[in-house]
């Protein structure tokens, strides 16, 4: 969508990051379904690699911190667990070595500084609107007179799962989402083979 150096391919979609919202659940989905399963279908290869350029080109951090994520987490109840978390660790110290992936990391590049105004402004709608939020697809009209100053960008959603469900459907949506994943970590925890839960 942007010529030149700073080109971001958006698909189907009006921005880049929308690539990455649909792209890295499938491909974590197919990552982990992999790895229980150990079959492979002939569908997958292309799945994979289209997805994993498409996010790519996208230049959406986020999503591949996501696919990177979902692997990991996956791998956690694999026998190289203990491999997966010692790599990790050292491959997070490394990151955080180098100072463009450390700004990144730490929400202190571009980016992170446009995601911090994001959720500022937002705090401040839910302040204002905290049991039903500003309802569905009604973040981009509310937020305008929230924002912070310094947050010239229109977004259609408050980048935040926590808070996309709060804005989106009120403190009861926002209930139910701590519901579900307090439901999931702890159906993981009495389940005798947690990998089955993934």
């Amino acid at each position: 969508n942007i010529p030149g150096a700073d080109f971001r391919i958006t698909s189907v979609y009006e921005y880049p990051n929308a690539v990455g919202l649909i792209l890295a659940p499938l491909l974590v989905f197919l990552a982990v379904y992999l790895q229980q399963r150990g079959t492979y279908k002939h569908w997958f290869l292309p799945i994979i690699l289209l997805g994993g350029l498409a996010i790519v080109w996208s230049r959406s951090a986020g999503a591949v911190i996501a696919v990177a994520a979902g692997i990991i987490f996956s791998l956690l109840f694999t026998r190289w667990r203990w491999w997966v978390i010692c790599g990790t660790s050292a491959v997070i110290i490394v990151l955080l070595a180098f100072a463009p992936t450390r700004e990144i990391i730490l929400l202190q590049d571009t980016s992170g500084e446009v995601r911090l105004a994001l959720w500022q402004g937002t705090a401040n709608l839910l302040a204002h609107h905290p049991l039903v939020g500003a309802g569905l697809a009604g973040f981009p009209d509310l937020y305008a007179d929230y924002k912070l100053d310094r947050h010239v960008e229109l977004l259609l959603y408050p980048h935040n799962i926590f808070l996309d469900f709060w804005v989106e459907l009120g403190l009861l949506g926002l209930t139910w989402l701590v519901a579900m994943f307090g439901r999931f970590f702890w159906t993981l925890g009495r389940a005798r083979q947690r990998s089955a839960v993934l």
